[in-house]
C-alpha cells in the first residue's frame, strides 16, 4: 500500500486502495442535475488515472476491475448525495446522470490508455522506426466504450437498494441489451464478469471472500 495505491508485488499491477475511498460528494439531497453530474465526473476522474488503466502495466481483467470500481465509487457517491428516496424515482435524473458518466469515463479511459501506449512505444529501441506489430497490445487490453457502459450499469445495480425496483429494472435492461446486441464479445463478457465479482475485490491489501 502506498499513497492510496495498492501495488501487487507479484504481478506489479496497480489498484486504487478502496479502503481509503469514501463515497461522498458535497451536495444536498435536492441537488440540480448539472451539479450532480459534475460531482459524479469529479468522483470518477481520480479513480481512472492512467496508472489504473495502463494496459502495459495491468492485465485486461485488472484494468476492467479498476474501471468498474471507479464507476461504483461515483455511483455510490451520487446515491449518498441525493438520498435513497430520490433514487427510487426515475425523475430524479440518476439514470441520465449515469448515461453521461459513461461517456465521460469512456473518453477518460481510452485517452489514458492511448497515452500510456504512446509512452511505452516511445521508450522502445525501435520507436524511431514506428514500432512493429509486436508493440500493439491484444485488443482485449483496450477497454471499449460498451465495456464501460456495462460496468456502469452493473455498478448502479450493485449500489441501488432493493426498494428501487423501477430504476434497478431500467439498469438491468440496459445491461442486458449490451450483452445481447453483439457489442460485447464472449471474451469481453468473461473479463467484465470477473472484474465485477466481489470475490475478486482487493481492499486494503486483502482479497475479499
Amino acid at each position: 500500500r502506498w499513497c492510496g495505491l495498492l501495488l501487487n508485488m507479484a504481478t506489479c499491477e496497480v489498484h486504487p486502495d478502496m479502503s481509503r475511498r469514501r463515497a461522498h460528494v458535497s451536495i444536498g439531497p435536492r441537488a440540480h442535475k448539472p451539479q450532480l453530474r459534475a460531482r459524479m465526473r469529479t468522483a470518477v476522474k481520480a479513480q481512472l488515472r492512467a496508472v489504473f488503466v495502463d494496459p502495459t502495466l495491468n492485465s485486461a481483467v485488472a484494468v476492467r476491475r479498476n474501471v468498474y470500481h471507479g464507476l461504483l465509487h461515483a455511483v455510490s457517491a451520487a446515491l449518498a448525495a441525493v438520498g435513497r428516496s430520490a433514487a427510487a424515482h426515475p425523475a430524479g435524473g440518476l439514470i441520465g446522470a449515469v448515461r453521461e458518466l459513461i461517456g465521460f469515463a469512456a473518453r477518460a479511459v481510452r485517452g489514458n490508455q492511448l497515452r500510456c501506449l504512446g509512452m511505452a512505444r516511445a521508450g522502445t529501441p525501435d520507436s524511431r522506426g514506428g514500432g512493429s506489430a509486436a508493440d500493439t497490445p491484444r485488443g482485449s487490453t483496450l477497454v471499449d466504450p460498451s465495456e464501460v457502459a456495462w460496468c456502469a450499469w452493473t455498478a448502479l445495480l450493485t449500489a441501488l437498494p432493493a426498494s428501487c425496483v423501477g430504476m434497478r429494472g431500467d439498469a438491468r435492461s440496459r445491461r442486458t441489451r449490451l450483452e445481447v446486441s453483439g457489442q460485447l464479445c464472449a471474451e469481453s463478457l468473461q473479463l467484465l464478469r470477473a472484474a465485477a465479482d466481489a470475490r475478486n475485490l482487493v481492499v486494503g491489501g486483502e482479497a475479499q471472500a
